[in-house]
């Protein structure tokens, strides 16, 4: 959708406008990933802000069911890590595999991603 296609680009203004307009803000691509799980796992804070004030829900999950929060650890994408915690995304949700944020963080060597994740009880 248009929407999800400016939150993967991060263009804030156009997703805003959108939203504005009456986009459907849980809408899914084949992979069943909403524009919030595509904002963060592009590592957009500022769209996922958007995204979350307009009632984006934080535990949508793709077809490996992973969560929002599961992409921006895995990418390494601190400040969304912090945006989507402080909004209540749930630390230790699993994908398919049983993989928690804390582990993909740590597989791929994000130490800081690790040590907020820890910090909130992973």
């Amino acid at each position: 959708t248009p929407l999800q296609i400016a939150c993967f680009d991060g263009h804030d203004q156009v997703a805003l406008t959108l939203l504005e307009k009456g986009a459907n803000i849980e809408s899914c691509n084949k992979y069943k990933e909403t524009s919030l799980y595509l904002a963060a796992y592009r590592g957009h804070a500022s769209t996922v802000s958007i995204l979350l004030n307009y009632g984006a829900n934080t535990e949508s999950k793709n077809l490996n069911e992973a969560s929002p929060l599961l992409a921006a650890s895995e990418c390494g994408h601190l400040e969304v890590v912090s945006v989507l915690l402080r909004r209540g995304a749930k630390v230790d949700s699993r994908n398919k595999g049983g993989n928690t944020p804390l582990q993909k963080a740590s597989d791929k060597g994000h130490d800081k991603v690790v040590s907020i994740l820890l910090d909130k009880g992973a």
